[in-house]
């Protein structure tokens, strides 16, 4: 089964620096034969998957609509990992001497999207 899910996420950086957007993909790996997520961040299209796994891009400050799109390809015979419920699919966080901390210079929120599902079996 193959198919795609849309989110949109809001982020505001109130200082320029270098972001790590990172996927989070521990046990995806067994369960998934293709996951890979389009991140657009301002003029910035990012493409991650289970072997590329982060980026760094520098941000000025301003708000910032995230666009994220999954496309997914579920395994013949899935083993899933267990608990993976309200967990961070994707972070994106300050790099350098923020990156230790709580607080930084940006804030975000998230506005899930749909989730199409192809119905294809592959």
């Amino acid at each position: 089964m193959s198919g795609t899910a849309k989110a949109m996420a809001y982020l505001y950086v109130n200082s320029s620096g270098y972001f790590k957007i990172e996927l989070h993909h521990e046990g995806l790996d067994d369960v998934f034969s293709n996951f890979t997520v389009v991140v657009a961040i301002g003029n910035q299209t990012l493409i991650l998957n289970l072997h590329r796994d982060e980026y760094t891009v520098y941000l000025t400050p301003g708000n910032y609509t995230v666009s994220i799109t999954v496309y997914y390809t579920v395994k013949p015979n899935p083993k899933g990992p267990p608990n993976v419920a309200h967990k961070p699919l994707i972070t994106i966080k300050p790099v350098g001497e923020h990156e230790e901390k709580n607080e930084g210079n940006y804030t975000g929120s998230i506005n899930q999207g749909n989730d199409n599902n192809q119905e294809s079996e592959d």
